[in-house]
């Protein structure tokens, strides 16, 4: 057997080691990923854009040894595929125990789909014809690859909605808590599932209590004598609620905006803005849902009005909404308006509740089994008002669908999480009997910094601090660990105990507790509290939402004693984590209202039932805790080797703004902090400090910063932080005598209304320090922008004034900036010694933060950059026109298209080869000296095609860095060509000069980078562009669904200005800059850019027949090279192929390209060359479809191949062209007919009957040997490999302990069903043919002592048999076919 090469297994396990630092286990789609790119024709590749870490693929060398990790010399794709896959699989359970069963993320289209649906796409794929497959039996079906490929796809898709409802179901249950609930439900194989509303005793099913709802996600049936589903229930995909029972004192109403006319989506969204802003008017909290395909409104009772009963708030919504809509459907149809459903507001049918409504997370999935509308299996978002309109519109296929859901849950359950407590429903405020009163929220007065608890949290004082650079070295020696990141918030730790006597300073906490119920009576009771959390300078608050909710759920649990340390954090509007300082003031406040928006960050776990949880289960500990108020931050757990796996860790939490600060928890406990070092210039101190107001010789707090250059301001100093000062005495003096200079000569006026000047004291920069700082905020502030203005712009003297810039500024600032060095080495008015693009993180912007809330804006930056270092090459074929690129071939469509079907790309074409990409989100090409003198750059998309912001950045950039015009964007099979090019003629020649490295104006930069910052700063990467005038450069977008080449016609006309094109000549130009000449005619409308002429007609060549003049010469003079488009190709033009008899003249042999091919119309669909040769009584081709047909469904492989054996024949002699030095036997004499001749013509005519005869198909022989199938599988090398599979996962199923599934369930779960009856057939068979097989010693026996019985002939041996001869059998000739098997 084969064994894996040292250098396959070092690469597959740098490959294993980046995969787990996002994931503890690798799964089967991580390794045929691996194998996908390592099996390539690339030299390496990456993971996840990790460029520092370069994995070679199986056929490139390596540098020091020069061997290859795996030779592909002799071996396809799928035998090198077949071979490794279990290898390395064998490889991953050895590392990590098994191999994880969970699909990795992956694009795919959410619509409900089922087996049957996913067949049509692949046939689809496959070109196969749809007649072809619907005629197969479903036997057939079943084992056809086509049939396995859409088993696989819909059970990757069930994996990764499986995933999606165990992250978001805990949220949607809590929020709907005491509640009647329902479920929709799907099936791959059955499709709709009816509604499951009841439970036993045909009640209505509610999650009543913490202990419940564990109860329900840990089940697959929630209820067994009902069929309930429960949270494991794989068919689970929407959930319905009823908001009221009784339609007394409700808390929420539903409008339901439906679209029956089929109104414009644009109109759709403002009807929904108009309604939300009419509920706004009126005082209403609300928040909008995306339901999937159309919006919901919901809403509560304004602050001074409750809403009362339903029909009161029903009829209430008409008041408000009727002149917008209608209530009745078919009036909304007859009159086109929009129809708002009250329905959800209404009892149901049997009268006992209200309709149930769809509940946020839901995926838009049937609810009837016999319904026409659509669905989109996109998932019920919140969307904000702000979302519905402007450049950065809300996207449902983007923002909606499941996987961007998943990844960004965190925001938009904050956005639902507050309007469920704005309304007070769900599990944090009802009860089945009682409703809780609002917690008071207690703040001790005194402060327990000496408290034993706070000793839990991990800091740099009681761990062994370490930088970044030193970790590998640091951690070298642990053997796994738990790591966990510090984020923005308080430290703190949280602790539960069910005895309740929770003691600072020697005295519990108590509280009196007021309950009341459903009538209104009040009751009081004093009582221990139970959970408390104490910060790390010893401040106690209990009886608030956090404590109370791990109250609730440790006794739902039955945990007695959990502590636990985090971090307290809040989130302002924009869901940014706000800064330790605010925190810490909604703490001391006590309001029980800020105390809502708090949540706690679970970091670790100390001590659970009064034990300490081990690190190797602590992330999974974790998770298990997670509510609404007590979430996880960043953690991971690691194994040896780990120390490049935390640096990269702490890399993407940095970078991704989640934190700077690192705990690792092994043998020994290390805390990771990494400070960043910028250049800047100091414009300021603060005059609130007692240093300035003592007018100390030391330097106060000073507000620093960074310099951005804009073209339409200049250079502008932004400041971005307030730092303090970690200097020396002497150079804190020093560096005050620097800013103030002389005199205080340094010190700028300023003065504002809004406070800021109070706190500011603004001074010229004249110094250049460096400043030290933890990370960047992910907020932003105002930067109090200030720039060198003109000194006659206030009649001053100085050349030069310091003062604030015109307009406002707003960046990310910078945290715990401390001043650590005078740099009087660097000048302050140089922008690279200043500028703010020293950290990457750091941004500058001229537009506002919302106030209001946006989910749009609020989730990641889509903007990446592809430098294209590492890649995918493909030869092209041909180079592209700069003029027209889209008249390409139909090769060059269809290489760019399948490459585009396959997975989302990023790529350019230099020459005739093509370099690429596979690409994740929104991506832009970066910077690679590369890309000079490429002729476009491609990327492929999957959403329909939007002009964007992002598609202007990457056109201009690649424009005027690069000097490439043309740029593709591929979606949904079509091209969208766009063409950018420098506006300016002066500007473009000196960037010719720069590209080409020669010499050009120094200015040239400069300008160049002003027009791209202009770009940048215009355009937001996901705005939908409507007007496409780009300032600076001359932008288009050309649409090209696919340029094919025309089969019904041929030849070329022997004049231009014949037929398709009119030629002019003495004609005036346009002058270049201005507008051309509008022509309206019949056929459309056009710009002329040449005004008066003659029409003439320029003949192709110049011959006796078609003659040219010195006024019109010819088009093609001398035969060397056609000017039409730009091409440049070598031209043949026989002139004596000419056809002047024809209804259209014409030359029908030639060199030029298949795009001048217009003079002849082909009628009978023969060709240039079947016409020619073709003669008789020939029926006409009338429709053209016809002849298209016959051109694109022709075998041309088959042609080809039949071409070469027509050829052959032609030059084929019976026994040879002879000997002409040698006489032939003649046949018979004086004949003169060879008789070498006739004895190879008959020899000839017996292989040709040979060949015709039947032949039998040898691999049924094979098929019969096998015992016990009469119709063994034709695929049977195939079948076996599948059986070995089975009797592999049969064999771990009973070496797994009871207790555990039956295996009739187990396999199910693990094959397809319709094979487990045939697998489990086979693997029997095979076991009864194992155990009953004749061992050695039984054989020894029968080959000694059996004989046949006698015949009776005499003298006849009795060891006869032994020495008998086979009977020689006639040979058969077969067929052997060239491929027989598919993947299993």
């Amino acid at each position: 057997m084969m064994t894996l090469s040292p250098l396959l297994l070092r690469e597959f396990t740098k490959y294993t080691e980046l995969v787990t630092v996002e994931k503890e286990i690798p799964s089967e789609d991580d390794i045929d990923f691996f194998l996908e790119k390592f099996l390539s024709r690339s030299y390496s590749f990456t993971y996840q854009n990790n460029y520092h870490t370069q994995i070679l693929c199986a056929n490139t060398e390596d540098p020091l040894t020069g061997e290859k990790p795996y030779d592909m010399s002799d071996k396809t794709y799928k035998e090198a595929y077949a071979e490794l896959k279990p290898m390395l699989a064998e490889k991953v359970r050895q590392a990590y125990g098994s191999i994880s069963t969970e699909a990795n993320e992956f694009n795919w289209d959410p619509k409900p789909k089922t087996v049957v649906d996913y067949d049509k796409e692949f046939v689809y794929e496959s070109n196969m014809k749809s007649e072809t497959w619907d005629n197969m039996s479903e036997t057939e079906k079943s084992v056809h690859p086509i049939r396995n490929d859409s088993i696989v796809r819909a059970s990757r898709v069930k994996s990764r909605i499986g995933q999606y409802f165990q992250k978001v179901m805990p949220f949607m249950l809590r929020k709907t808590m005491h509640h009647p609930i329902a479920f929709v439900r799907w099936s791959t194989t059955k499709g709709f599932l009816p509604l499951q509303r009841k439970g036993r005793d045909e009640q209505y099913v509610s999650i009543n209590t913490e202990e419940e709802l564990q109860t329900f996600m840990s089940s697959k049936t929630y209820d067994k004598q009902s069929g309930f589903p429960g949270g494991k229930h794989e068919g689970i995909r929407s959930m319905l609620w009823t908001p009221t029972e009784s339609g007394k004192n409700v808390k929420m109403g539903v409008i339901d905006i439906d679209n029956p006319a089929k109104r414009p989506q644009k109109e759709l969204r403002d009807i929904t803005i108009t309604v939300a802003n009419t509920l706004d008017a009126y005082g209403h909290p609300y928040i909008i849902m995306f339901t999937g395909n159309n919006f919901q409104v919901w809403f509560g009772p304004s602050p001074n009005e409750a809403l009362g009963e339903m029909r009161y708030v029903n009829e209430r919504i008409r008041s408000y909404l009727h002149p917008f809509g209608k209530f009745d459907r078919q009036e909304a149809i007859d009159s086109e308006m929009f129809h708002f459903d009250d329905a959800v507001m209404k009892l149901r049918a049997d009268g006992k509740a209200y309709q149930p409504t769809r509940m946020f997370f839901s995926l838009h999935y049937p609810i009837n089994e016999k319904t026409s509308k659509e669905y989109t299996g996109l998932a019920a978002v919140p969307v904000t008002v702000e979302d519905l309109s402007g450049p950065q519109a809300f996207e449902p296929a983007i923002h909606a669908h499941p996987e961007f859901v998943l990844d960004n849950f965190d925001v938009y359950a904050t956005l639902v999480s507050k309007f469920f407590d704005t309304v007070e429903i769900g599990q944090d405020y009802e009860g089945p009997n009682e409703l809780e009163t609002r917690p008071p929220c207690m703040v001790e007065e005194n402060k327990y910094p000496d408290s034993e608890l706070i000793s839990l949290i991990d800091n740099q004082n009681n761990s062994i601090p370490v930088k970044l650079e030193d970790i590998a070295k640091k951690v070298a020696d642990e053997k796994e660990a738990y790591v966990y990141a510090k984020t923005r918030g308080v430290d703190a730790v949280l602790k539960y105990d069910e005895k309740g006597g929770l003691r600072f300073g020697g005295s519990a906490l108590k509280i009196e507790n007021t309950l009341v119920d459903r009538v209104g009576n009040k009751k009081s009771r004093v009582q221990e509290s139970t959970a408390a959390m104490i910060t790390r300078t010893g401040i106690v608050i209990h009886q608030d939402w956090i404590t109370r909710e791990l109250s609730n759920f440790c006794q739902a649990n039955d945990i007695a004693e959990l502590t636990l340390v985090g971090q307290i954090v809040s989130y302002d509007s924009m869901q940014n984590e706000t800064e330790e300082d605010a925190v810490r003031g909604i703490l001391t406040s006590g309001n029980p209202m800020d105390y809502k928006n708090l949540r706690f960050v679970i970091h670790k776990i100390a001590s659970f039932r009064d034990d300490p949880v081990p690190i190797e289960g602590m992330t999974d500990a974790i998770y298990s805790l997670q509510t609404n108020r007590m979430i996880v931050g960043p953690a991971r757990f690691f194994t040896e080797p780990m120390g490049n796996k935390i640096k990269r860790y702490y890399q993407t939490i940095r970078d991704s703004r989640k934190g700077n600060k690192l705990v690792v928890l092994g043998e020994e406990k290390y805390f990771i902090s990494s400070t960043n070092t910028v250049s800047m210039t100091i414009l300021g101190v603060d005059k609130m400090s007692k240093l300035f107001q003592q007018d100390s010789p030391e330097i106060p707090p000073a507000f620093v910063a960074m310099m951005k250059t804009s073209s339409s301001r200049g250079p502008v100093y932004h400041i971005l932080a307030k730092a303090e000062i970690a200097l020396k005495k002497e150079d804190r003096i020093k560096l005050k005598n620097l800013v103030y200079g002389e005199k205080n000569s340094n010190r700028v006026p300023y003065s504002t209304t809004d406070g800021l000047s109070d706190i500011l004291e603004v001074f010229e920069p004249t110094v250049v320090v460096d400043v030290e700082y933890d990370g960047v905020s992910n907020r932003a502030f105002n930067t109090v922008p200030f720039t060198y203005l003109p000194g006659n712009f206030e009649g001053s003297k100085k050349q030069e004034i310091f003062r604030l810039a015109a307009g406002k500024s707003y960046g990310t600032g910078l945290e715990n900036a401390k001043i650590v060095a005078i740099r009087e080495d660097l000048d302050p008015r140089k922008e690279a010694h200043v500028t703010f693009k020293q950290d990457r993180l750091i941004e500058i912007t001229g537009t506002k933060p919302k106030t209001g809330f946006s989910i749009v804006k609020t989730l990641p930056n889509p903007v990446k950059t592809e430098d294209l270092y590492f890649y995918n090459d493909k030869p092209f074929g041909e180079e592209i026109d700069q003029k027209v690129p889209w008249k390409m071939s139909e090769k060059a469509f269809k290489k760019l298209l399948r490459l585009a079907k396959k997975s989302k790309v990023i790529g350019y074409i230099h020459g005739k080869r093509m370099y690429y990409e596979e690409t994740k989100g929104w991506t832009i090409l970066g910077e690679n000296d590369a890309f000079l003198g490429a002729s476009m750059t491609f990327k492929s998309i999957d959403d329909p095609f939007k002009l964007r912001g992002i598609d202007i950045i990457n056109a201009t950039k690649m424009s005027a860095e690069y000097g490439i015009k043309w740029h593709l964007v591929i979606s949904e099979g079509k091209f969208y060509w766009m063409f950018c090019d420098i506006e300016n003629s002066e500007i473009k020649k000196e960037q010719e000069k720069y590209l080409k490295d020669e010499k050009y104006d120094d200015k040239i930069e400069d300008i160049l980078s002003d027009l791209l910052h202009t770009i940048t700063t215009t355009y937001s990467p996901k705005e939908v562009i409507k007007d496409a005038r780009i300032p600076g450069f001359v932008f288009d977008v050309v649409v090209v669904e696919q340029v094919k080449n025309n089969p019904a016609f041929h030849g070329v006309a022997p004049f231009l200005g014949e037929g398709w094109a009119d030629v002019y000549g003495d004609y005036t130009p346009i002058p270049e800059g201005e507008d051309p000449f509008i022509l309206q005619t019949d056929d459309g409308v056009f710009d002329l850019y040449q005004l008066g002429g003659r029409k003439i007609k320029p003949p192709l060549i110049d011959t006796r027949r078609t003659p040219a003049t010195a006024k019109v010469p010819a088009e093609f003079a001398n035969n060397t090279k056609p000017g039409t488009f730009g091409r440049r190709y070598e031209v043949f033009i026989d002139e004596n192929s000419f056809n002047q008899y024809a209804d259209i003249p014409h030359y029908t042999r030639t060199g030029l390209p298949t795009g001048y091919q217009l003079a002849k119309d082909d009628p009978y669909g023969f060709g240039a060359d079947g016409n020619s040769i073709v003669k008789g009584d020939l029926t006409r081709i009338d429709n053209y479809q016809e002849q298209i047909d016959s051109h694109n469904l022709s075998n041309k492989r088959q042609a080809k191949e039949d071409a070469k054996l027509l050829s052959e024949m032609f030059n084929y002699v019976p026994g040879g062209k002879g000997d002409p030095d040698t006489q032939d036997q003649q046949t018979f004499p004086g004949t003169g007919i060879s008789k070498q001749y006739v004895d190879a013509v008959d020899a000839d005519d017996k292989k040709i009957k040979r060949a015709l005869r039947g032949q039998r198909f040898n691999l049924f022989d094979e098929s019969k040997k096998m015992v016990g199938l009469r119709n063994p599988p034709l695929k049977q090398e195939s079948w076996e490999r599948f059986v070995d599979k089975y009797e592999t996962r049969y064999a771990e199923w009973e070496r797994t302990p009871q207790p555990k599934q039956d295996w009739e369930l187990t396999s199910v779960g693990l094959f397809p069903s319709h094979f487990v009856p045939m697998l489990e057939k086979t693997r029997v068979l095979r076991k009864a043919m194992r155990e009953n097989e004749l061992t050695e010693e039984e054989l020894r026996i029968v080959n000694e002592y059996y004989t046949e019985e006698g015949s009776g002939m005499i003298l006849e041996s009795t060891l006869g048999d032994l020495f008998e001869s086979e009977e020689e059998e006639e040979e058969v000739e077969y067929y052997e076919p060239e491929d027989v098997d598919f993947e299993d």
